[in-house]
């Protein structure tokens, strides 16, 4: 496929203020001119001429070029289409059979390989990783002797970086033995089971257990044991030479995307189509099985809708099973269990989610960069409009969000909350300052202020160009706190509560030789066959902020000695690693495989 050589997976991009908390919950409240129905149990015929206009709607609104999805209700898809164009310039129509990347859906079917290995008593998720990689090894920071296990893979909770960024797209990746090899210079981010961090790179190792355990390639262990026993012919982490046909190009703005390979295969490298993801929806209700075929057994199903997370304070909101979201979010007022996986790179995205309960389920597949809300979007509504038809559920009416009344606040009572916060899910960091009876922020270089409502509740508004100020909606509401011991800034999105930032206590930089390495950086390793992360750019910027040595704009970095720091926080992109090294009378800036120089 030719196109522009810049592709990057969701969560590389660090710009913060938006893109961290969209698509995080779904909503009815906005229809796109698609008017609202009101459906009856049974009327099935209604429901699709509904969802078809409601998708038409927002992929017109979003210029988005094509669209799959598959509605599965016991055992049969009762709602399978495409929507637009795989090649646009050849006006090739998506059908059920048009072949997408899902992404992060991937890292679903790593969990089960691994799960399904245990179940043949290969191999047990409560052992450390080193049993099965004996050669894995990274330094630790920390004062203790860090276990890693398998279910903290699994459940986001290993405190292995978020990435490795170096041949994360490549036409030549390196190999798992390779990226075992290249860690053992690099650390820890945090300790394990303290917060929910997502890493790809953690589920990237996992693969390679499941390929050292089984003794077969991680490619092909899965068209063995899940793909081929589901009936998924057209479903692989390798593209074959026979779904070529069937591949949707990857667009941005319309533009097609080159397609590159990845070392991180395990974690986001799946191609699949609608119908046969369909079948996999169906093996899941069926709580793994699908006609003859029985890859998990139900007591392995049922642990991995299990909340795994449930005595780690700084999770409060965020549940997950093994390799499942169990998001609480997703459909407000239903009371069922809720299983899901989103999965994202720059051009495509998906949205895999199964309501066990009621055996309903749905994924939406889109080839766009402007599909990543819609895909959230559309299956939720997929799910509310088949719920009613099959059961006649129905969902609470929501009702406009009333105006909060704004009140006083005395500032000495928030003075102790003064200072800087890191964001939990991304890169960013709040500084909060108390002035009167106004608590003023910033995010990055954007100032602004928490506007106070009744019961310390506050709302996040940032300042544009010192003329207008904006709410930022994805905020929700926030309110300063204190959980395991720590100072916290609590968020509030639908009634859920989470923890969205954790106080940190960065120091003003003095040593000359931290202040000499202030500046931009550049790589010197990259490969011609690599592509470029979008937005990776401001990775490689050290910048003094009111004298504190910042990475990516704003996100304090700790110095560890005179040539080691790292990224201050725990959570998504926190805890990486920066460490100088001299060669040849120049100084090079190693970080998550890059080598880098500073730029004269």
């Amino acid at each position: 496929m030719k196109g522009i050589k810049s592709v990057r997976l969701i969560g590389i991009s660090f710009i913060i203020l938006i893109l961290l908390f969209s698509g995080c919950t779904f909503t009815l409240s906005h229809r796109d001119h698609v008017e609202p129905i009101n459906l009856e149990k049974g009327e099935y015929d209604l429901a699709e001429e509904y969802l078809t206009e409601f998708i038409q709607s927002k992929m017109k609104k979003t210029k988005s070029v094509g669209l799959s999805i598959a509605v599965v209700s016991d055992n049969e898809i009762i709602y399978e289409e495409g929507f637009g164009y795989a090649d646009l310039e050849n006006e090739i129509e998506v059908t059920s059979k048009t072949i997408f990347r899902v992404g992060s859906i991937s890292k679903i079917f790593t969990v089960l390989s691994a799960l399904q290995l245990q179940e043949k008593g290969l191999l047990n998720i409560d052992n450390d990783i080193r049993e099965y990689i004996p050669e894995f090894s990274m330094k630790n920071r920390f004062n203790n002797e860090s276990k890693i296990t398998l279910r903290s893979i699994m459940t986001h909770h290993s405190g292995l970086p978020s990435d490795y960024l170096k041949e994360m797209l490549s036409d030549s990746p390196i190999s798992y033995e390779e990226l075992v090899t290249e860690l053992q210079d690099y650390y820890y981010a945090s300790e394990p089971n303290v917060v929910l961090s997502y890493s790809n790179l953690a589920m990237t190792l996992l693969g390679y257990v499941v390929e050292r355990v089984s003794q077969e390639k991680f490619t092909e262990y899965t068209e063995k044991n899940i793909f081929i026993p589901l009936g998924m012919h057209n479903s692989a982490f390798r593209l074959e030479e026979d779904m070529d046909p069937y591949l949707s190009y990857g667009y941005m703005r319309r533009d097609v995307y080159e397609q590159y390979d990845t070392f991180a295969v395990p974690a986001g490298l799946l191609y699949s189509n609608a119908e046969d993801m369909g079948r996999f929806i169906i093996a899941m209700i069926n709580h793994g099985k699908l006609e003859d075929a029985e890859i998990i057994s139900q007591a392995t199903f049922n642990e991995m809708t299990r909340v795994q997370n449930s005595d780690i304070p700084l999770d409060l909101g965020n549940e997950i099973g093994l390799g499942w979201f169990l998001d609480a979010q997703s459909l407000r007022g239903y009371e069922g269990k809720i299983i899901q996986h989103g999965g994202d790179w720059e051009d495509f995205h998906a949205q895999l989610t199964i309501l066990p309960d009621d055996k309903l389920g749905v994924i939406v597949m889109t080839n766009s960069s402007s599909g990543a809300g819609i895909v959230r979007e559309i299956a939720s509504e997929a799910l509310k409009v088949y719920l009613k038809v099959k059961s006649g559920f129905e969902f609470p009416v929501e009702e406009e969000e009333e105006k909060i009344p704004v009140v006083k606040i005395d500032g000495e009572k928030f003075k102790k909350y003064e200072g800087y916060y890191s964001l939990i899910p991304g890169m960013g960091t709040f500084k909060c300052e108390v002035k009167g009876d106004k608590i003023r922020v910033s995010i990055a270089k954007y100032k602004g202020l928490l506007e106070p409502h009744p019961d310390d509740w506050f709302s996040v508004k940032m300042v544009l160009l010192k003329l207008f100020r904006f709410k930022i909606t994805e905020f929700g509401q926030v309110r300063f706190g204190e959980i395991n011991g720590q100072t916290v800034i609590f968020q509030k999105v639908n009634d859920v509560e989470s923890v969205m930032a954790i106080k940190i206590f960065p120091e003003k930089v003095t040593e000359e030789i931290w202040l000499n390495r202030e500046g931009k950086y550049a790589p010197v390793n990259i490969e011609e066959d690599e592509g470029t992360l979008s937005g990776i750019e401001q990775l490689f910027n050290l910048e003094i902020v009111d004298g504190i040595l910042c990475i990516a704009g704003f996100q304090p970095i700790e110095v560890l000695d005179k040539n080691t720091a790292c990224v201050m926080g725990i959570g998504r992109n926190k805890g990486d690693a920066l460490i100088f090294q001299e060669e040849d009378g120049i100084e090079y800036l190693y970080y998550s495989g890059y080598k880098l120089k500073k730029k004269d």
